[in-house]
């Protein structure tokens, strides 16, 4: 018994390392973090933002948050949360003109979901003013400063959406999104556990 509460102690105290896209990980992870630390102050978490979907087992990671659909390969996925997508923009910007394709967009040129979703609205992307971002981080910061509109999930602008920074465009039915919570296969370590519990009550 007693080597049992050993391991878990050093379990425990080994921490987390987790990966996600550096958007989520800023405007959602960063904000609630301390709240975690405050319910398990003896559980270190390390962050690694990264657009990529790593390999968990190679690249040493407990968990990841991604947004999509499982499977994927030699990972379990549990579903944190569901959110919409939105266009946003700041309201000046906004209240330049009824027709977004008189406005400026900030896309990401390797994403073919928002080709179809200015298509689907009649909007072709070569005739727009575009500023191409592949990094959300950057990319909501340049909403932020007026560059452009930003397709963008709502769960990661919704502090800039309340603050009045940023408003939604009206008009534009787009598809949901699931953040999903993946871990390795296998036995999942308990601060895997606390985590995921406590994320999903956040969520």
């Amino acid at each position: 018994a007693e080597a049992l509460d050993r391991a878990r102690l050093a379990d425990r105290g080994r921490g987390l390392r987790i990966t996600t896209t550096p958007g989520f990980a800023q405007s959602v992870l960063l904000p609630i973090l301390a709240g975690f630390w405050a319910e398990h102050p003896d559980i270190p978490v390390s962050l690694v933002p990264d657009s990529r979907n790593a390999d968990l087992i190679r690249d040493g990671f407990d968990l990841a948050i991604r947004a999509g659909s499982p499977p994927w390969p030699g990972t379990e996925a549990e579903m944190l949360c569901r959110t919409g997508m939105v266009v946003v923009g700041t309201p000046a910007l906004i209240a330049r003109s009824a027709d977004p394709a008189a406005l400026p967009w900030i896309l990401n040129d390797d994403d073919r979901l928002e080709a179809a979703w200015l298509a689907a609205r009649g909007l072709d992307p070569a005739r727009l003013t575009r500023v191409f971002i592949e990094n959300s981080m950057l990319a909501s910061a340049a909403a932020l400063r007026g560059l452009g509109l930003l397709f963008a999930t709502e769960i990661i602008m919704r502090d800039d959406i309340a603050s009045g920074a940023l408003v939604t465009l009206p008009g534009w039915d787009l598809p949901d999104v699931t953040y999903w919570a993946v871990t390795p296969q296998g036995e999942t370590r308990a601060p895997v556990t606390a985590f995921v519990t406590w994320l999903k009550r956040k969520l």
